[in-house]
């Protein structure tokens, strides 16, 4: 884990007051490279990949858990098939291997949408849709909104504002553009103009902006394009700019740092 996600590997020596100078964690994939090279043989750091794709979802399972996330395993799964497809001769030998690579690939993505069923049960698995709302599915909204969304009380809208806040979408499928819809409405005061600006961005790529006036909870629709949505997971954060404490302009007591209040989230693959 630390020697796929360097910020991890940041957070241990800063907790254990370690000298990273005194550490070289890329000492045994070069053994084990430089070893595989002097027998000739092929060899894959799959570090690499998951490296890549913690841009686009979490890699490993919460909580410095060693074990990769239903992600990570897709993510190694694909790195695989594609070391193995270069390292295969390019002409396969005549009979029932001819298609191997097909069959294996569409393996990869049965078993990436078993996963993708057993963590979202509330998303439609033929057409991909899910509509979740805080009164009826808090549970699943609440693993979606995967970090930056708060609620006082377990029952009122998940708020944020702080940093950035994240929604992570269940990509059931590829090559099409996804529409979200997110039931919310701003903080507004004089501080910020009354509106709020929300940034949408998936693996640090800014995807769109909008900005959002309306006194009550409403629709904010947003298009997630093709080329960014990566089965089973995909991850969307937000960044609100305008956000403001209510405490520091004496709005009320609150300390937190508001943006938007959601309440409701619809996920449509397709662009209707």
């Amino acid at each position: 884990r630390i020697e796929a996600l360097p910020r991890e590997w940041s957070k241990l020596a800063a907790a254990l007051q370690l000298n990273p100078d005194h550490f070289d964690l890329q000492a045994p994939a070069r053994r084990i490279a430089a070893l595989c090279d002097h027998n000739a043989l092929p060899c894959l750091d799959t570090s690499l990949a998951l490296r890549e794709g913690q841009h686009t979802g979490e890699v490993f399972r919460p909580l410095g858990d060693m074990h990769l996330s239903e992600h990570g395993q897709a993510v190694t799964a694909h790195a695989i098939a594609e070391f193995v497809h270069k390292v295969m001769p390019l002409e396969p030998a005549p009979g029932p291997a001819d298609d191997w690579l097909d069959h294996y690939r569409l393996q990869i993505r049965e078993w990436g949408m078993d996963a993708l069923r057993q963590d979202a049960p509330w998303m439609n698995p033929e057409s991909g849709v899910a509509v979740l709302n805080l009164t009826d599915d808090r549970e699943a909204l609440e693993t979606v909104l995967t970090q930056g969304w708060l609620s006082d009380d377990g029952h009122s809208a998940f708020w944020a504002g702080e940093a950035v806040a994240s929604i992570r979408i269940p990509v059931a499928r590829s090559g099409v553009d996804y529409q979200i819809r997110l039931l919310a409405k701003p903080f507004l005061a004089q501080a910020n103009q009354f509106k709020q600006k929300v940034i949408f961005s998936i693996g640090g790529e800014r995807i769109g902006e909008q900005i959002v006036d309306h006194n009550d909870f409403a629709p904010i629709n947003v298009l997630l394009p093709a080329r960014h949505m990566v089965s089973p997971w995909t991850r969307v954060d937000l960044e609100f700019p305008d956000a403001l404490i209510p405490a520091e302009i004496s709005e009320s007591k609150d300390r937190r740092r508001l943006g938007i209040a959601l309440i409701g989230l619809e996920i449509r693959p397709g662009n209707r």
